[in-house]
């Protein structure tokens, strides 16, 4: 199995969902994986703008969470 050293999120917040990706460079930097990606509905958001960011946190984290299942 591959090692690797750098790990990265990529994340797309919108008014409707939040999209998460995991990804992980080797440890030579020349190779990026994907290891995962997460959508679930967003909270905390108006038309673009983040009205509760409390909310908002807490879509990211699980988006998050859903990537790296």
């Amino acid at each position: 199995m591959m090692g690797y050293s750098d790990y990265f999120v990529g994340l797309d917040i919108g008014t409707r969902t939040v999209r998460a990706a995991v990804c992980a460079s080797d440890l030579g930097g020349a190779e990026l994986k994907l290891l995962g990606l997460g959508q679930v509905p967003s909270e905390g958001m108006n038309r673009g703008v983040v009205v509760d960011i409390s909310a908002a946190k807490n879509a990211v984290r699980q988006a998050i969470e859903a990537a790296e299942a």
